[in-house]
């Protein structure tokens, strides 16, 4: 019987070392993606800037006036957010540097980190908005659009204002507390509640539902557009000749006796192919625009996603008072994982922007339709080269 209890207490020694081996590798591991989620993000953001700097360089004009300036300032702003966050981690975390300030000190360092991670967090999901709104003009009212001159650059200013106006409570609220090494708000209980809702409402909320509603608009539009697409198809039964479809290499081949007016047979085959060729381009048009639509919003709803755990773990707190796991373990996990994912956001958008070649619906259907008066005008142009020959030759004929 001695043995056998022996022989148990040695087996549960020896499950609580592998625990606490787990929990210290754990931490260890957290640690290091609080570390090293800040870096990342600072060179995918850097990388995308270039990007976005390039396509500058190669277009001014619909850089400054279209999508192009919301995603260069919410990289920046995704910037600031990082490297703010950084800083915190080094002096404020519980396994950062023991810097020797005085509490005044850190106190204002921590009223600067605070504010400039909640005003460039919030100004980030607000540009998600702004360009859902970009998107939805641009199908709406095309024409508009288009002639757009400084309404980005305003837009873009007036968001930063509003965000970097409302948050500044924390500059009020923000204060070091030395016994924890952490930075808090000095507020009631009941006005840091208020505080926080209000925060996280216009913040994450409402911009949720605008992009929710926006795009949603948006791809209804542009599915009903592709269907429209479909139905003018040209008829093929109707237009074809002999029961046969037309091609560019039969239009070559033909020789340029036909192309005169006394055969309209080719004629209808140039109609036909010119229509046929034009219902594919847009059709093809109409795709490649819903394609876009539908990666846009995938990378948005990926964004908020990644938002969402760590919004609801400050709501339940905010309403509560109190954490909504019981053990202290399964919080702490809870709120570092929340926590990764809200900062990983930022790579992310950082590998959208410069991966994604953005690109306006009107702007797809302005080349679109482009290319195709282009080779509209050519095949005329070349039916007309060949009028002018079989011309010359009835002429040369004729004085012979």
């Amino acid at each position: 019987m001695e043995s056998n209890k022996s022989l148990v207490d040695l087996i549960n020694k020896a499950s609580v070392h592998q625990r606490a081996d787990l929990e210290q590798f754990l931490r260890s591991f957290l640690r290091f993606l609080f570390l090293a989620i800040p870096v990342v993000g600072l060179g995918l953001n850097s990388l995308a800037l270039k990007v976005l700097s390039g396509r500058a360089a190669q277009d001014q004009h619909r850089f400054n006036h279209g999508a192009g300036l919301p995603l260069a300032a919410m990289t920046i702003a995704d910037q600031l957010c990082l490297s703010s966050y950084f800083c915190w981690m080094v002096m404020f975390s519980e396994w950062g540097l023991s810097i020797a300030f005085e509490a005044y000190t850190k106190t204002v360092i921590c009223k600067v980190l605070l504010y400039i991670v909640h005003s460039t967090s919030a100004f980030s999901l607000w540009c998600w908005a702004l360009l859902s709104y970009f998107r939805y003009f641009a199908v709406y009212k095309p024409v508009k659009y288009q002639t757009m001159t400084s309404e980005p650059r305003l837009a873009v200013g007036v968001v930063i204002a509003i965000c970097f106006v409302l948050e500044g409570w924390i500059l009020a609220t923000a204060v070091y507390e030395p016994t924890q090494n952490v930075c808090t708000e000095q507020l009631s209980r009941l006005t840091s509640s208020i505080a926080h809702v209000s925060e996280m409402t216009w913040t994450y909320f409402l911009p949720m539902v605008l992009i929710a509603i926006l795009d949603l608009k948006v791809l209804c539009r542009q599915s009903n557009d592709t269907e429209v697409v479909v139905q003018l198809r040209p008829n093929k039964d109707s237009l074809s000749v002999n029961g046969k479809l037309p091609t560019s290499a039969t239009l070559r081949k033909t020789s340029p006796r036909l192309m005169t007016k006394q055969n309209p047979t080719l004629r209808k085959e140039a109609v036909m192919f010119l229509q046929e060729k034009r219902w594919m381009s847009e059709r093809r048009d109409s795709r490649s625009q819903v394609n876009m639509l539908y990666r846009c919003l995938y990378i948005a709803l990926l964004d908020l996603a990644m938002n969402l755990p760590s919004y609801c773990l400050r709501l339940y707190s905010a309403i509560f008072y109190a954490s909504p796991f019981a053990s202290e373990r399964i919080s702490y996990y809870a709120e570092s994982v929340s926590e990764l994912l809200y900062f990983s956001q930022f790579c992310m958008n950082a590998i959208y922007l410069a991966i994604m070649v953005y690109q306006a619906p009107a702007d797809s259907r302005r080349n679109t339709m482009t290319t195709s008066y282009r080779s509209k005008q050519s095949t005329i142009d070349s039916a007309h080269s060949s009028c002018r020959s079989v011309d010359q030759q009835r002429k040369r004929r004729e004085l012979l």
